[in-house]
């Protein structure tokens, strides 16, 4: 019989021929009532395309009564996710959802023609994950009659990442006019806003590439010996320490206290700093920034 048989249905069969003369009497139906059953059926969506690294793209699970009666008892939807996406949450009203296992579960009866709330999943994808993934998710219980349209297939399109953005915005502690003598404390923020991690990066100050000759190198400051820091935060970044006292042409200079006939404490030789990092700065918040400083004196 089939899954989308009406509630009754009436089987009529007739008799001929024999010679009869009487032919009132040559049919006969039987009226046969059909119990309905239930029908689940899943779908499966997204919007858009996923891209390398992306966190927080989401999945949308739907499951609908497609037959002629109530489920009854638990319906369980269970998703197979590719190995390119880590899933982060799952969960839907009225849904009891387990992530280690991305199980969702109900018991309320789900009346024919209508559907339960959505179900989202949440995940991260993978820096190296494929052009395309299919996502499966698996319906079952309700007590249904029809197991053929139990599953449903997402098919992910997912977009290179772009490359590495690693960003820098210089600032000073203090403001408007000052007087010789006075500390200056800089600062150097970076943060990596691209689509992947940056590796081996350099962070030069005064840059010697600067178009006016005279900011290529430190100008009436003196550098104070031993305030170059860097400031990692969560990053996993280590740097190095190096200095130039010729305009970045070489970098074996050691700072000394009254280098260059500065005072105490500071060295007038020092013409740029260089801040070499190994280790990986990730693309994603909050591991991708930090800052770096130093100190230097108003001649």
């Amino acid at each position: 019989m089939a899954t989308n048989a009406p509630s009754s249905i009436t089987n009529t069969a007739n008799v001929s021929g024999g010679g009869q003369v009487n032919n009132a009497n040559d049919t006969a139906s039987d009226p046969t009532t059909v119990n309905q059953l239930p029908d689940l059926t899943i779908a499966k969506s997204h919007t858009g395309n996923f891209t390398q690294g992306q966190v927080g793209a989401t999945y949308s699970i739907t499951v609908t009564n497609s037959g002629f009666a109530p489920t009854s008892g638990v319906v369980s939807v269970t998703d197979a996710l590719p190995a390119s996406l880590t899933a982060t949450t799952i969960s839907g009203t009225g849904w009891s959802c387990v992530l280690a296992t991305l199980t969702c579960t109900r018991s309320d009866p789900l009346a024919a023609s209508a559907s339960y709330p959505v179900i989202t999943l949440t995940v991260d994808v993978a820096n190296n994950a494929p052009a395309s993934v299919t996502n499966a998710a698996i319906v079952s219980g309700g007590v249904e009659s029809n197991s053929s349209n139990n599953t449903a297939n997402d098919l992910t399109t997912i977009d290179p990442a772009g490359p590495p953005n690693i960003n820098i915005a210089k600032s000073v502690d203090v403001s408007g006019v000052q007087v010789p003598g006075t500390d200056l404390t800089y600062t150097i923020d970076y943060t990596n806003s691209g689509g992947q991690p940056g590796t081996n990066f350099v962070i030069v100050d005064p840059n010697t590439a600067n178009i006016d000759p005279l900011e290529r190198v430190l100008r009436n400051l003196d550098f104070k010996v031993g305030t170059m820091t860097s400031s990692p935060g969560t990053t996993g970044l280590v740097a190095t320490f190096e200095y130039s006292n010729d305009g970045g042409s070489t970098w074996t200079y050691t700072p000394v206290s009254g280098g260059g006939g500065a005072p105490a404490g500071y060295d007038r030789n020092v013409t740029n700093m260089r801040w070499s990092f190994t280790g990986s700065l990730s693309h994603l918040a909050s591991n991708n920034s930090g800052s770096v400083s130093f100190i230097a004196r108003i001649r």
